[in-house]
């Protein structure tokens, strides 16, 4: 029996085009992630990590490639996957109980 990762990402590209060019923000990316494992994508400002986290949690989509998880294609935010905005601050409101904010 063949065994599938947890989250695959098979040729993924992402580019933006605008004011007369096309930028690469993502060119060809293969990764496998098993279930349980810890992941930390690092790397300069700039260089695609959160446009990464927001084509695989299936809020931005790919311009080329695929993204999995559990074999399943994602083409929106799979209902089980949590997204934590890198400003936070914007996406939670300070006057409700973390519980409620969840809610």
């Amino acid at each position: 029996m063949k065994h599938s990762p947890y989250v695959s990402i098979r040729g993924l590209r992402k580019t933006y085009t605008g004011h007369g060019r096309t930028t690469i923000a993502l060119g060809g990316i293969d990764l496998e992630i098993e279930r349980g494992s810890f992941v930390s994508i690092v790397g300069p400002s700039g260089c695609g990590k959160s446009t990464l986290l927001q084509i695989v949690a299936g809020l931005v989509p790919a311009s080329a490639g695929e993204v999995s998880l559990e074999g399943r294609a994602v083409t929106e935010p799979p209902p089980e996957m949590i997204y934590v905005f890198q400003q936070y601050t914007r996406s939670l409101y300070p006057w409700k109980t973390v519980q409620r904010n969840v809610a």
